[in-house]
Formats: structure tokens, sequence, C-alpha cells
């Protein structure tokens, strides 16, 4: 899905990377497994944004520097660039930036018994991510929702449980406002998930808040793969 603003990157043993959300239009494929390596489609361009300490910004494509592997099934990829690139541009911080109507490839593996076709490639990174397009811009609370929950996902701790402090200020933290001052469906929605996390997280069956809000994330995506799906098979 494409970035409304840029996301940005976290850095840790000289890689920086992000949580980006995806979603399926291959319904005949297998789901990937976790880890799979992905590549950018062609007119995909992935823009990195660094920051220097002046805070003066630069804009610049990512090319192969980026390394794109699924995060969980096909609703979230991690993209990773090394932070001596970063460096190089005089970045202090960096962000990575998805254009519209952006594709991913599987990047071809030796012995695979079912690649995909030219004609496949063609179809699914030209009418049919077309078709994906307008399902995305017809769920405009749906995809509000994905977009701040995926925000507030990424500031978290990739491991571990937040803090009860963190959890209380993390939403004015990545928006700068109060959630109470959200208006819109999809923005209510991911309030709401919001809320409902950042309780006593003991009472989850799952590992911290960070786990709880991908729940949210994920079936939304999900729920919305399907509707491309749907609309692929009828050309609507």
């Amino acid at each position: 899905m494409a970035t409304a603003e840029p996301t940005e990157l976290r850095c840790e043993n000289g890689v920086c990377s992000a949580q980006f959300t995806a979603f399926c239009l291959q319904e005949h494929r297998d789901i990937p497994k976790p880890g799979t390596a992905y590549k950018a489609a062609e007119n995909s361009p992935l823009k990195l944004v660094v920051t220097d300490r002046s805070g003066r910004k630069r804009s610049v494509l990512l090319g192969d520097h980026v390394v794109i592997r699924t995060e969980r099934t096909f609703v979230a990829v991690r993209l990773s660039v090394p932070e001596a690139i970063i460096k190089s541009f005089g970045g202090v911080t960096a962000a990575i930036s998805v254009a519209p109507s952006s594709s991913l490839l599987p990047v071809p593996v030796a012995g695979d018994l079912n690649p995909q076709t030219v004609t496949e490639t063609a179809d699914f990174t030209g009418p049919h991510r077309g078709t994906a397009q307008r399902v995305l811009a017809s769920r405009h609370a749906s995809a509000e929702l994905v977009s701040r929950t995926a925000r507030l996902i990424n500031a978290l701790p990739v491991k571990g449980d937040a803090p009860k402090s963190l959890r209380d200020k993390l939403w004015k933290q990545v928006f700068g406002s109060e959630p109470a001052t959200v208006t819109g469906r999809g923005a209510v929605l991911a309030r709401e998930a919001f809320e409902d996390c950042r309780r006593d997280i003991n009472s989850y069956l799952m590992d911290g808040m960070r786990s709880c809000l991908t729940r949210y994330h994920d079936d939304a995506m999900i729920t919305t793969t399907h509707e491309i799906w749907k609309a692929i098979k009828t050309g609507s």
C-alpha cells in the first residue's frame, strides 16, 4: 500500500527498517512464508527520504539498496536498508516512501517448479493492480485504520511489551494529538483499537500491545484482500 507520508525507519546493528502494509493479488498462489524475499516491480519506485543534522531532507531512489521480506503472510512486509547507505547521504534519520499503485514481485528461486510467468506478472502489476487500487480507494475507513495501526506498530519495541507509560502516551507521540480529538470513521476505529490494546496486556493471550495492534491491522487487510480477489474475478 502507498504511504500517505514517509514511514520512519528504526536502526539496530547497522540495519534500518520498518514494517509496511501489503496485500495479495494472486488468490491462486500459496501464502508466502515468513522471510520470503521480494523486489519492487517496474514503475514501483521506493524512495529513501533522509534528514541531516540541520533538518534538511533529501529524497533518493532506493534501487537495489533495499531488502524486502515478508513479515506476516501477505499483509505486511519489512523493508530494510543498511545504515551506512543513510549515512552516505548525510542522513541522521531516514524514512521510506511508497508510491501509489506500487507492486512487489517474489524474487525468483532456482528450481521453482511454478515460477511467475511474464504474462502473469504483466497482468497482476497492470490491470489487476488497477482493480486493487479501485478497491483500496473505496475502503476509506479500513485504509485509515490500517495506516494508523501500522504507524503505532512501528513506534513500538519489536520485542517485548511496551511499559504502561509508553502505551498511555503512544497515540500523542505518533500523531501529535490526543485520541479523543480524532474524527472520521477510520480514525475512530483506529482509536478504539488503540484504547483496547493499551489496557492491561495480561488480559490478552498474545505478546503485548504490538501483537494486539497487529491483530487489528491484519484482520482489516485480510478482509480487504478478499474484496480485491472478488473484484478481480468479476472484473469490477
